[in-house]
């Protein structure tokens, strides 16, 4: 995706008119910094991963080893850092936010066979969506039939109607099955939830912030325009769905993978701890450079049993180039628009796994400044990726799916096949898979 905005502070270096800057080397002797020259850096902060057969023991024994040693390594300018900060464990996956300066890194990771490698903290967005039309209004809710249900959508629905129907071009009615969805949570990764919109009717619930110092609630509008879009009763793909807040991202939309990543491991830990895990899915409508300690920590929540759905971006490139996006065992999501064709700034490449509508999305927004009956029109894979989710938990909770292989198996089989094309016309490949409820016409 797309990043903008770096915290990496650069000393004033002389130009010369025409030279490229060089770039940024941040190695450490003896460590295994895996990206060393990358530039979007949050400011002395680090992952450190361990070795996959490291025991939680090992663990805690290295972190209380590594407080006492960070305890007397000096900050920069006599700044106090923060040294060890939090503990992740996602099934296999396990690392640990440290805050130091690279020499208190190398005293705990240098030449230590109990690390795998050593990651800078980059920064993660919600990628730029495109567009910006906001409105306040009252939408009517869907009459629920207990049973098939028929809704009848004003143009700006055109992605619900498009999902529920195989044939090229019909946009309306969205036609689905009000009993699914029940008792289904889908983890909303993002920048927060209004939680009273009216489209959410206390489904809407808060999880967990990782955003310091900001309040809980969406101040953005992003994941609150992705959460109506899962599961809004007039908006939404399952309706009956509850929507948890995971925030991660600011108010600019921006945060750090670390940050991420521990949402990750609250959602996982949540849906364990409630019994709920085979009913739960994470939506990630963001992304950031490649960051293997990323792609790790999506690929062990999969595996822990919790269905994942991440955005491929919006760059106009290779997928393979992003994380989550480049994560292979997660379900990596293009957007298409309202004649199927791809929009030229969606990711491509064989990472990404489906499509779903992402161009003029009409869902959900924050009170502006007060009020829970604003919405907004955006673009970008974010709005194609809660359509993902948002089916993921349908299926879970229509047909009675256990894993995430399940659900991925179901989205993939169900899809409308051969129907994308690109900008310019010629038929999209590969994985040319565009999202379906399974409604035949």
């Amino acid at each position: 995706m797309h990043l903008s905005t770096s915290t990496l502070v650069l000393a004033i270096l002389p130009l010369i008119k025409g030279s490229p800057l060089p770039e940024p080397d941040n190695s450490i002797p003896g460590v295994n910094v895996i990206n060393p020259t990358e530039g979007d850096v949050v400011t002395n902060q680090y992952i450190v991963v361990y070795n996959p057969s490291v025991s939680d023991a090992q663990v805690q024994t290295h972190q209380d080893d590594s407080r006492r040693k960070l305890d007397s390594t000096p900050g920069l300018n006599g700044q106090q850092l923060k040294g060890i900060k939090q503990n992740i464990k996602i099934g296999e996956f396990k690392a640990v936010t440290v805050e130091a300066t690279p020499a208190g890194i190398e005293k705990i990771a240098g030449d230590n066979n109990l690390i795998d490698f050593v990651e800078l903290d980059t920064l993660c967005t919600t990628g730029d969506p495109i567009g910006d039309n906001i409105t306040q209004i009252t939408l009517p809710s869907p009459q629920d039939n207990r049973g098939l249900a028929v809704q009848v959508n004003p143009t700006n629905f055109w992605n619900l109607g498009r999902i529920s129907h195989k044939l090229k071009g019909i946009l309306t009615p969205y036609v689905y099955n009000s009993t699914a969805c029940f008792g289904t949570r889908v983890y909303v990764v993002d920048t927060g939830i209004w939680l009273t919109h009216a489209e959410f009717g206390g489904r809407a619930i808060w999880g967990a912030n990782f955003i310091m110092g900001s309040p809980d609630t969406d101040e953005n509008g992003h994941g609150t325009h992705c959460a109506g879009i899962m599961a809004g009763a007039s908006t939404g793909v399952c309706k009956q769905a509850t929507v948890v807040a995971v925030k991660v991202l600011s108010a600019t939309g921006s945060g750090s993978t670390s940050g991420v990543i521990s949402g990750v491991q609250w959602a996982v830990d949540n849906a364990q701890g409630l019994g709920e895990v085979s009913k739960s899915v994470i939506s990630m409508s963001l992304g950031g450079g490649i960051s293997a300690a990323m792609d790790a920590a999506v690929t062990a929540a999969f595996n822990a049993g919790v269905f994942v759905a991440v955005a491929a971006g919006n760059d106009g490139l290779d997928a393979k180039n992003n994380s989550p996006a480049r994560a292979p065992i997660v379900m990596t999501v293009g957007a298409t628009d309202i004649n199927d064709f791809r929009p030229s700034w969606s990711n491509t490449g064989s990472l990404v796994d489906i499509h779903a509508p992402g161009v003029s999305i009409f869902s959900s927004w924050i009170g502006v400044p007060t009020g829970d009956n604003w919405y907004n029109t955006i673009s970008g894979t974010s709005m194609a990726t809660p359509h993902v989710a948002g089916m993921a938990a349908y299926y879970i909770a229509k047909e009675g799916l256990n894993t995430p292989a399940e659900v991925t198996s179901r989205l993939l089989e169900s899809a409308v096949k051969d129907l994308i094309q690109n900008p310019t016309g010629t038929m999209y490949s590969p994985n040319n898979l565009l999202l379906n409820n399974g409604n035949e016409l």
